[in-house]
């Protein structure tokens, strides 16, 4: 079996270097053969791991240590945190029984936790947490490259609504949607060639939201408006419509 290196990182507990560490997984899954989509959800699931990690397993002065492994017939990665979080330190134990609550819970918000459970059932082929000896925790993820096969978008997740002169588009996301790169550029074509065109973008369908997810669907929506188009978000809760328009403003803000 053929084996790449192993990348080690070790990065202060801070969602600021978030990109560092999806673009790391980014850069080492663009050698191998694995479809963008399957390359933009392990880039979700790591990504959600880190965060899991800054926010509940460690303080603002703590690193979090984070490795990549790639063969010819899997991916695998492993996030570790100190467990120095200001809360009450988790079990591996307790981390397991909370994603199992947050998978049959329907109440709910579609950030971090609930994504966790629900994409660790769906996305990946081995997953395991552990207690480390010196505190903490470290959770391992692993996915067959066999089972990172290509699935096809449900085209009636986007509706056309003509009415006279004017088109309109009824976007429903999903993650499947959502992932898939190529699908993504399609409606960006789209808006661009039709330029003032109205698009509504539908979250009912989507079971957890994630930064890549924000990010992806925000770039998008950058799009539309720059085209002279209009977005409507229908479906969204007030705490992901926040989330959303903060991650909207410090993208505005940084330099171009």
């Amino acid at each position: 079996m053929t084996k790449r290196p192993t990348i080690s990182l070790s990065v202060p507990a801070d969602l600021k270097y978030s990109a560092l560490v999806r673009d790391a997984l980014k850069d080492a899954l663009s050698t191998t053969k694995i479809p963008h989509s399957w390359i933009y959800k392990l880039v979700v699931v790591l990504d959600e791991l880190f965060m899991n990690a800054v926010k509940y397993g460690s303080h603002s002065s703590d690193r979090v240590e984070v490795s990549l492994h790639i063969t010819t017939r899997t991916i695998s990665f492993e996030v570790r945190d100190s467990g120095n979080a200001h809360q009450q330190e988790l079990s591996a134990n307790d981390l397991h029984s909370i994603m199992s609550k947050n998978e049959s819970s329907e109440d709910l918000t579609r950030q971090s936790g609930r994504g966790l459970a629900v994409f660790m059932k769906k996305w990946v082929d081995k997953f395991s947490i552990k207690d480390n000896p010196d505190g903490g925790l470290s959770v391992y993820v692993e996915k067959r490259m066999s089972s990172c096969i290509e699935d096809k978008i449900d085209e009636k997740l986007v509706k056309v609504i003509k009415n006279g002169r004017r088109t309109s588009y009824h976007v429903a996301f999903d993650e499947q949607l959502l992932s898939d790169e190529e699908y993504i550029s399609k409606l960006t074509k789209t808006s661009l060639n039709h330029k003032g065109q109205s698009f509504v973008f539908d979250f009912r369908l989507l079971k957890f939201l994630s930064y890549e997810h924000f990010s992806r669907i925000l770039a998008l929506e950058t799009r539309i408006l720059d085209a002279g188009g209009k977005v409507d978000i229908i479906n969204v809760s007030l705490q992901e419509k926040a989330l959303f328009d903060t991650l909207k403003e410090t993208l505005l803000a940084m330099p171009s």
